[in-house]
């Protein structure tokens, strides 16, 4: 049975990483495939998630009094809520640390696969992007597949294109997230796959729902503030009788918001699950609204909004973008979405991501 090696951001404290390693690992798994994640340790990606960067982070808009009594403990709280999930639900290998360690242990691997996520992007993965992207694998009797690959920007520069389109080269077959990413390579070897979080049903991701939210409540899940976001949630704090769970970098405080820091990766999926409205800037958060049919509001963000213009374009949504200078948040939620077109139309193209892995990892016992 050929092994299957996947290099991506699965110690990363965030939700999306975490979740789509998950998915990834866990669709080849249920597949029979002989899989496991490569546990490589990125001192730039640990470095990220350290607790003393996220409090600098958090506290420059918090009471230091504050901080130090109840931010320390649910950033503590949160990290090993997401070491625990790692450890307890993905299949990985030991702990990997050097470039030339990571060489040697995966000669023994058939089939390598980065992605999904920003794996190819050089602002994150910065001095260990060959890990990442496998530049730093020549050996021909290693086969090297994309999955859902991502940089994460809307826009690339002369250097970052020709970059990519030499990678790709070295790659047997590529997928990327995004069709932007594929305009900018301009190969015919690239195809646009779903990411990993789609490969999984609704009710395959219940499984990992446990936590109870019994009270009628909305939730606002931000990776950057903007002036759209902060209008957004005093728009929904006029209309919404129930709570509105806030989880964030920035500290947003009125009477109906409350504050959430330490939710692991499956109270993650359990408080979009259960929530009445979602509102986030997150192609993540988008995601899970979808999967779990959720009434959403989209809030672009700022660098990276192109992964949830394509996948809204994809599913024929984009009027659920909000702009506080074009449309408001009532409007928007009290639009009826059709979801059994948007589940039809995400079935579709899952179908599309699997043949691309039934093509790109070829038979299982061969």
């Amino acid at each position: 049975m050929k092994k299957i090696g996947i290099i991506t951001f699965n110690r990363a404290i965030n939700y999306g990483a975490v979740l789509q390693c998950y998915a990834l690992s866990n669709y080849l798994q249920s597949n029979d495939f002989d899989v496991e994640v490569i546990n490589y340790v990125s001192n730039n990606i640990s470095s990220d998630y350290k607790i003393i960067n996220l409090i600098y982070i958090i506290s420059k808009k918090i009471f230091k009094s504050l901080l130090n009594l109840f931010v320390i403990r649910k950033l503590i709280s949160q990290k090993k809520k997401f070491l625990d999930f790692s450890k307890n639900k993905i299949k990985t290998t030991k702990k990997i640390y050097s470039e030339e360690e990571f060489i040697n242990f995966v000669q023994k691997y058939d089939i390598l696969i980065s992605g999904s996520d920003q794996v190819w992007n050089k602002n994150i993965t910065k001095n260990n992007y060959s890990v990442y992207d496998l530049s730093c694998i020549n050996n021909n009797n290693i086969k090297k597949v994309s999955y859902a690959a991502s940089v994460g920007n809307d826009s690339l520069d002369k250097n970052e294109k020709d970059y990519l389109c030499e990678l790709v080269n070295s790659y047997s077959y590529v997928s990327v997230r995004e069709e932007s990413l594929k305009d900018n390579i301009n190969n015919d070897k690239v195809v646009v796959t779903l990411d990993p979080v789609f490969l999984l049903s609704a009710n395959e991701w219940n499984n990992l729902c446990v936590r109870k939210f019994n009270s009628k409540y909305a939730f606002v899940f931000s990776l950057q503030k903007s002036n759209d976001l902060v209008s957004a949630i005093r728009e929904l704090s006029e209309n919404f009788d129930g709570t509105i769970y806030y989880y964030g970098k920035e500290t947003i405080i009125t009477k109906k918001v409350k504050m959430i820091y330490d939710l692991s990766p499956s109270d993650f999926l359990t408080i979009i699950k259960n929530a009445e409205v979602i509102i986030t800037n997150s192609f993540h958060g988008l995601s899970f609204s979808l999967i779990f049919n959720k009434n959403f509001i989209s809030i672009l963000h700022k660098t990276r909004g192109s992964r949830q213009k394509d996948l809204l374009k994809k599913i024929e949504a984009e009027s659920r973008i909000y702009d506080k200078n074009i449309n408001n948040v009532k409007k928007i939620l009290d639009t009826n979405l059709n979801y059994n077109k948007i589940n039809r139309i995400i079935s579709l193209y899952k179908e599309k991501s699997e043949d691309y892995i039934k093509n790109s990892l070829g038979d299982k016992d061969e």
